[in-house]
This record gives C-alpha cells, structure tokens and sequence, in this order.
C-alpha cells in the first residue's frame, strides 16, 4: 500500500509542476533580441525619422543595450510585470550617472512589433498608450529586426 501512496504523491507534485508558464518570463523571452524604432513621440511631439533611424534596443536576459548605430548608448536590467494591465516594465541603468535611476512604462506586443510607453525617471507608469504633450512621456514604436 506504502507504494501506491508515494506513486500517487509524486504524480500530483509533477502535475502540479506542469503549470502555465510564468507570464513574466514568457514576455522576457518575447523581447530577446534586437528591435529597431521605427517611430518616437516624445512628450507630444513626433521625433524626424532621420534623428531614429539608427537607434536600437537589444534585450539579451534581463538586460536592455540601447544603441545609436554601433554605439552602445546605455545599459540596465529590465524588470517585467505582464499581469498588470497594461503589462508593466522597469528599466534600471548600470552606468553611472544614471544609476539607480529606475525608469517605468507599459508595453505591449503586437506580432514583430512593440510598443512602449515611458514615464520620466521616478514616475509611476503611464496608463495609457500615448505621449501627451507635458507629460515627458517616451512613446517608442519597435519593430523585431533578424527574424
């Protein structure tokens, strides 16, 4: 009787091992990768194609390079929230003077696309997918770039 007892244990611990992924780390998985911005609103005002037209973001684990062409701009860890909605993301610069500075914004995939909403330093996220003017709202338009 004593085996069937630990057969039935170790099954129901497996089963329950076999849940629905992590949403957060689903998300992080989904941002692996490079994107390319496609287009900026920042704080109301559409940004010239011509000032993004090489400015990147690269997610490798919980990191986040952005870049302009081969120059790395800036670095720092992203933190991820998809059950929040809209679905929340942190980002916290490694580099010095920004350290310790976390920025907050909301995303969103929408197949190779991505959109992302930043709050300036310090703030709470925005609530909504825009950038109105007076806000210091970042609102970036990313598309999937190598797939």
């Amino acid at each position: 009787m004593r085996p069937q007892w630990l057969l039935l244990i170790t099954a129901a611990g497996l089963a329950a091992g076999a849940q629905e992924p992590d949403p957060d780390r689903r998300d992080l998985d989904r941002l692996q990768g490079t994107w390319r911005v496609v287009s900026l609103v920042a704080d109301g005002k559409p940004v010239p194609a011509e000032a993004i037209a090489r400015a990147r973001f690269v997610f490798q684990g919980k990191k986040l390079m952005t870049q302009e062409g081969d120059k790395k701009i800036s670095e720092g860890f992203v933190r991820l929230d998809s059950r929040r909605k809209p679905a929340t993301i942190e980002i916290s610069p490694e580099w010095l003077p920004e350290r310790g500075k976390t920025t907050r914004g909301i995303y969103a995939f929408e197949g190779d696309v991505l959109k992302l909403v930043l709050s300036p330093v310090g703030e709470e996220p925005p609530a909504a997918f825009a950038s109105p003017i007076g806000s210091g709202h970042a609102f970036f338009t990313l598309k999937r770039e190598g797939r």
